[in-house]
């Protein structure tokens, strides 16, 4: 497939954020650098040498550029316009196609999820979260399902993290062995090396959309206290025994409930108001009492519990 061919001075912008598309382009000399704009402020996200592509989404997606790039020293590029793209798409099977625009869907969503980390640099956790979604779509690209999990070669994990985010490098086997302490991956040897594996796909970007969620509305508290997590506990101890799919439990029963489940629970009254803004899963409501109750929900609790023990390990680990 043959482009044409174009030559950029160092500075020069090949294109910008937000600008309608119309194909890719072939780095075949020189070096562009990818960024973002917010306010002020440009981000960097990468720097594509010869032998790279740039644009190449939006082949798949007809979406506006979601970055813009320029050169960082006199280059070369050759561009690959929509139509050179559709004729050659005419001898690919369709499956291809789908698999390729789908992918194109999660790099723009990933993508946007790193800008908003990094508009929010003083938010806790902004380097974990940038390293569980980019961890994602790494999985996603070249994880292989199995039944319900899914596997993904850590060799290949750590190589695409060094080029994708070196910055965080550094930390990164550290966030994988916090996150087999906490059972969110395990690691298996096989006959390609220690294996990762997920109990379902998806599993890691719903646990950091989980995270972003509860650094949002609850600022400054990088976990929770040992109070708030034993009366979850206290709480799944008694659904498990319950008939019901949910239930309201008063201030006094949550007490009574702690008790005979023999966790220590020193401040109820001040420790229950943490549980305001759980959404669904779990609400803090008024009680028949006028007392703190809560309302909750078998099918969730268990998994509200085990994402807040993964980010309690994290916050120990110093990832906040």
């Amino acid at each position: 497939m043959s482009g044409k061919n174009y030559t950029l001075k160092p500075g020069q912008i090949l294109f910008k954020e937000g600008e309608k598309s119309n194909g890719m382009f072939l780095v075949r000399k020189g070096e562009l650098q990818v960024f973002v704009t917010q306010g002020t402020k440009e981000v960097n996200l990468a720097v594509v040498g010869a032998g790279g592509m740039i644009g190449e989404m939006a082949l798949f997606d007809q979406k506006p550029r979601s970055a813009s790039v320029r050169a960082k020293e006199e280059s070369e590029v050759s561009h690959i316009t929509n139509d050179d793209f559709v004729n050659l798409m005419k001898q690919i099977p369709k499956w291809f196609v789908g698999l390729m625009t789908t992918l194109s869907g999660r790099l723009r969503t990933t993508n946007d999820r790193l800008q908003k980390i990094e508009a929010k640099s003083s938010r806790p956790y902004q380097g974990l979260l940038r390293i569980l979604h980019v961890l994602d779509l790494i999985w996603s690209v070249y994880g292989e399902k199995e039944g319900k999990s899914s596997s993904l070669v850590k060799a290949v994990a750590m190589d695409a993290i060094r080029q994708i985010l070196p910055d965080d490098y550094g930390i990164f086997e550290e966030v994988l062995l916090t996150l087999e302490e906490s059972h969110l991956i395990t690691s298996t040897k096989t006959g390609r090396g220690i294996t990762l594996q997920t109990q379902s796909k998806g599993s890691l970007a719903r646990f950091a959309e989980y995270l972003a969620q509860f650094v949002e509305t609850h600022p400054g508290v990088p976990c929770l206290s040992d109070d708030a997590i034993n009366i979850l506990h206290t709480i799944d101890s008694h659904l498990k025994q319950s008939p019901y799919e949910s239930l309201q439990m008063g201030f006094k029963d949550l007490v009574q409930a702690g008790i005979d489940a023999k966790h220590d629970i020193t401040q109820w009254a001040a420790t229950l108001a943490v549980f305001k803004d759980f959404g669904d899963s779990i609400q803090l409501v008024k009680g028949s009492d006028g007392k703190p109750a809560l309302k909750v929900h078998k099918d969730s609790i268990n998994k509200v519990l085990e994402y807040h023990q993964v980010i309690r390990r994290l916050a120990l680990k110093k990832f906040a």
